[in-house]
């Protein structure tokens, strides 16, 4: 599995230069890379910098930041980027961390947090089976035991999810567990 990066760097934008940046909102492959380590300046609501950090963005912040204040995030924000395996790729799907989402051919399947965290799991140690056991204890608190159900459920969902982005087979279910196909399956 190769695991693509892109250097830690910091874009700084300011909130009414986003259309300007992506004015159609289709994200091409290095502005979705970009996302993930920019900082949007201009921010004044609380709730305007919640969705933005909710749609990937590296930060937010309001009209008021101090110099040395931006600056301190921006050097958080590149270390945290040197940190952190940002992209998982297998096969044709790239598992983006920091979005949250994965993505074939460029465009977002459109993943919950659940699915996303079992499809990161899965991602770590693709054509290896991972049990439901290891699943489980990846993706749920210690305190919280998913029934069997609630693992199907989420299984299901990710599949379906795959399957409607050209990805029919990439999960298969093997006995005690479950395998990402880093060639998926005829479909």
């Amino acid at each position: 599995m190769a695991n693509q990066s892109v250097d830690p760097c910091v874009l700084i934008a300011h909130v009414s230069a986003l259309q300007d940046i992506d004015p159609d909102g289709s994200l091409n492959e290095t502005w979705r890379k970009l996302k993930s380590q920019t900082i949007v300046s201009g921010v004044n609501q609380p709730d305007d910098r919640a969705r933005l950090l909710s749609d990937g963005f590296g930060d937010a912040v309001d009209d008021n930041i101090t110099s040395g204040e931006l600056e301190a995030r921006a050097k958080r924000l590149a270390a945290v980027s040197r940190l952190l395996p940002p992209q998982r790729i297998v096969g044709p799907l790239i598992i983006d961390l920091l979005s949250r989402d994965a993505y074939v051919e460029g465009k977002a399947v459109g993943l919950f947090p659940l699915e996303f965290a079992m499809l990161w799991r899965l991602a770590e140690t693709p054509d290896e089976c991972v049990s439901g056991q290891a699943l489980a204890d990846a993706i749920w608190p210690a305190r919280h035991k998913p029934s069997a159900n609630t693992k199907a459920v989420q299984l299901s969902r990710l599949r379906a999810k795959l399957k409607a982005s050209g990805l029919p087979k990439m999960i298969e279910t093997i006995a005690g567990g479950y395998r990402l196909l880093s060639v998926p399956a005829p479909a």
